[in-house]
Formats: C-alpha cells, structure tokens, sequence
C-alpha cells in the first residue's frame, strides 16, 4: 500500500510544525536526507535529486512553523513516505523517529499534485499567429469588415458632470 505519491511532474507537501518541536521535527528531516544520500535505491536517489525542503519564515497558523517539501520533479508513483524512507536505513530506530516526526505536527499535512503553467528561467514563446491575448480585441478575419464601435457611455455609477445653475454670472477672471 502506497501512502505520499504524487501523481503530476511536481508536488508539494505542506506541514505546520509545533514550535516546541521544530528540533525533534528537523533532527527527523536530517535522518530522511541521510537516508536519502545512502540508499542504493535508484529511485530514493531519483527523490532524492527533486527534493528540497523549506522553512517559512514567517509563522503558520496557530503560532506554528510551517514546512514546504518540494518536489521537482517528483518521481512518479514512488512513494515519498517518511516513515518507509526511515525503515530502509534506519529499521532499529524507525519507532523512535517516527514517533519524534509524528508527534511535531499541529495538524495533518498537505499533500499537492502541481502542474507547471509557466517557467519565467526560458523565454517566452511568441503568440501564435491569430492568438488573442485575454482582454484584447478579436482579429478581424482576412476580408470581412471591420466592426465600428459605438461610443462608450459612462458607467452608470459616474455621476453626470455638474453644470452651473443659468442664474449664476461666469466668474470674474483677474487682469
């Protein structure tokens, strides 16, 4: 049975972290990476190559410390399980650890699937011929006329432009 798989090229895994406990939960995460490291595994060491965690610096929900595991790429199918990476390398002491990593969360942790939408290290692709832009106008297609727009009228909550009462002499201009 499979637990932490990510089913898209990227993922994420959120976990608020009791602050008494960010030792224990960081003590943990450095037997995870030196699992990690010494696995013969190719695909611990494919994980391995993708994994990155962070640290929020400023505070989670509830005072917590809010951890980021980043996976890019994530191995496909492969499952990111702390407790099974912990009992490859480390089967006499996985109880321990895994009671000091349980016993560190606030809540429970989110898991997310990620789809890429846009890398700004490549350059931009140019807009295929024909292409509108969201919020541009359409493209006249090749020998049909062109639509006149009509004059655009304010929007209804500008309120009409005052005018001076008719009874009301123009203002003196000084020399």
């Amino acid at each position: 049975m499979l637990g932490r798989v990510f089913a898209a090229e990227s993922g994420a895994i959120f976990s608020a972290i009791r602050p008494d406990k960010v030792t224990d939960f960081e003590l943990v995460l450095a037997r995870v990476h030196e699992a990690l490291a010494r696995s013969s595994d190719p695909v611990r060491q494919q994980q391995a190559k993708g994994w990155k965690v962070f640290k929020a610096v400023e505070p989670g929900p509830n005072a917590s410390v809010l951890y980021v595991f980043v996976m890019d790429p994530a191995v496909k199918g492969a499952d990111y399980t702390i407790s099974r990476i912990l009992s490859e390398a480390f089967p006499d002491k996985v109880q321990e650890l895994y009671k000091l990593y349980n016993t560190a969360f606030v809540g429970t942790q989110s898991l997310l699937n990620l789809s890429l939408v846009a890398d700004y290290a490549t350059r931009p692709v140019p807009a295929a011929p024909g292409a509108t832009t969201p919020g541009a106008p359409a493209a006249t297609p090749a020998g049909a006329t062109p639509a006149v727009p009509s004059p655009a009228a304010p929007p209804p909550s500008t309120p009409p432009a005052a005018t001076p009462p008719a009874s009301t002499p123009p203002a003196a201009t000084p020399p």
